[in-house]
């Protein structure tokens, strides 16, 4: 009898040793991962002369 119970005991001794030993190498305290930064999209510029073009259709159109 005492032989047959020694597998299992040493089973259930590595499995103990085990959780705890996953649980020293978890810090709880510890924040979580950042998750991966994105590069920033590039500033768009206005195209050229648009600004004269909304003025000269704003200025016509007052003028009607």
């Amino acid at each position: 009898m005492i032989h047959s119970r020694a597998p299992l005991a040493a089973a259930l001794v590595s499995l103990a040793l085990l959780a705890s030993g996953c649980a020293l190498f978890r810090p709880s305290h510890a924040p979580p991962p950042a998750p991966p930064a994105s590069p920033a999209p590039p500033p768009l510029a206005p195209a050229a002369g648009s600004d004269a073009i909304l003025l000269t259709i704003f200025l016509r159109h007052d003028q009607s």
